[in-house]
């Protein structure tokens, strides 16, 4: 799992953990071992539920990707299909966990430095609640899978499940197009025309499926010239 690969990584050979002052901080027990995830979950016992929630959320959007369907199915049920899934998020004790969305996951730098009060990420985010029953199969060669989550600012968004994709390409072409962006931002005259590139959130699950943010009022290019040349 790709957890595991992390935590082989960390813990493959002991870590030299040094604080302010250049005094060294001995690991003799492992337990960190300098993995920021480990000291994390060391400090703050809540840290490892949140952890496993989003684990496991990780992997039943994944069987939500992977679901085999006919060539005539045009839908499918939450509820019926993803038990598991919708009970993991209407327990009680279901850990507060962002959508990841673009405007969610978007990083803001200080115009001044040093900037202690600054804050890079928005505070005011949406959490997950729940899933709409309702789950549309597009009518494609892969068969990816439209949802609805419900989130806690009271807004339904739409994500799409895409599967047998490695959508960690998509991911650092977003990250380029934000970098892109930024350029077009800083030139008065891209600035006045407003040029910008659309970006949208792209999660890779594992290296054969993944979660993206759907983006509204849109038409795919294939779309578009089918009806030019129809």
């Amino acid at each position: 799992p790709p957890f595991a690969t992390i935590v082989i990584n960390f813990y493959r050979a002991p870590a030299r953990l040094f604080v302010t002052g250049g005094m060294e901080l001995p690991s003799a027990e492992g337990i960190t071992q300098g993995c920021p995830l480990a000291m994390a979950m060391s400090m703050d016992s809540s840290l490892a539920k949140l952890v496993k929630d989003f684990m496991e959320l990780a992997n039943r959007l994944i069987d939500v990707c992977n679901k085999q369907c006919s060539a005539m199915t045009v839908s499918l049920s939450m509820d019926k299909d993803f038990r598991s899934l919708v009970r993991l998020t209407s327990a009680k004790t279901f850990s507060p966990i962002i959508i990841p969305l673009q405007s969610a996951l978007s990083v803001s730098l200080p115009a001044d430095f040093p900037a202690k009060e600054h804050l890079p990420f928005p505070v005011n985010v949406a959490m997950i609640v729940s899933f709409q029953d309702r789950i549309e199969v597009l009518p494609s060669v892969q068969k990816p899978k439209n949802i609805w989550v419900k989130c806690s600012d009271g807004s339904t968004y739409e994500m799409l499940c895409k599967p047998k994709d490695d959508l960690r390409k998509d991911c650092r072409l977003m990250e380029f197009n934000a970098l892109i962006n930024k350029c077009l931002y800083k030139d008065a005259e891209s600035l006045k025309r407003h040029l910008h590139i659309r970006t949208y959130s792209v999660v890779p699950l594992n290296e054969e499926c993944g979660l993206l943010e759907w983006v509204r009022h849109t038409s795919g290019l294939r779309h578009i010239l089918n009806k030019i040349y129809r």
